[in-house]
């Protein structure tokens, strides 16, 4: 019986051990995705910008990204991402589109093209897990005081208009989430932005959210 026991205590011991392992390298990789989030917002004349992510787990599927081009200052984009499910495998297909979008944007040719080809990317990425990816990009063009943007199944926007003061979500005709058709093409929708205007951005995660009360904030 006393060895049977020790036995125990052994495997007990070693499984610890494991989940302690597995605890500290997801630890590890919760640090290094929190770094792939921007650190501060780009400093652009006329706008004021903020942003920030906290996961309810470990790692999570949620990103968001500012854009910047140095071929043109007059314009700068902000990009919202949400990757279907929870833990690890969220969190690579989350830093697979922020290497696409990253290094697709600044080649230009607007928020349709743009979204278009990471889709096509992300397809081939995703055509087997099932996983995809919604997201709400929009490029703010300083010289012409607009909003260009693509809606890829991802929850619209919230738009305060500086002149009128009114409020309006931007739907468009929407798209499908990226990484569910390859060769979807996407429409980019334009929106007056003058100043004084507001445009919030967010997930699920904030409407989702329960209160005290146990329901959601809307």
């Amino acid at each position: 019986e006393m060895g049977f026991v020790g036995d125990k205590i052994n495997e007990m011991t070693e499984g610890l051990r494991d989940r302690e392992r597995m605890r500290t390298s997801l630890n590890l990789a919760q640090r290094v995705q929190q770094r792939l989030m921007p650190a501060e917002p780009p400093d652009v004349k006329g706008y004021e910008i903020a942003g920030k992510s906290v996961y309810c787990d470990e790692m999570g599927g949620d990103y968001f990204d500012y854009l910047t081009f140095a071929k043109d200052p007059n314009r700068f984009g902000v990009a919202q991402v949400d990757v279907s499910g929870h833990g690890v495998e969220s969190a690579l297909y989350m830093a697979t589109v922020r290497a696409y979008l990253r290094q697709r944007a600044p080649k230009g040719g607007g928020p349709g093209r743009i979204i278009t080809d990471v889709n096509d990317q992300m397809a081939s990425d995703m055509a087997q897990s099932g996983s995809f990816a919604t997201c709400f990009y929009c490029e703010f063009d300083l010289r012409q005081g607009v909003a260009r943007w693509v809606r890829a199944g991802h929850d619209p926007a919230l738009m305060c208009n500086g002149g009128t003061g009114e409020f309006q979500e931007l739907k468009g005709v929407g798209g499908l989430p990226l990484g569910v058709l390859e060769g979807f093409a996407y429409q980019e929708e334009v929106t007056d932005f003058p100043p004084g205007s507001m445009l919030a951005m967010g997930t699920d995660g904030i409407w989702e959210r329960l209160d005290p009360e146990g329901r959601e904030y809307g």
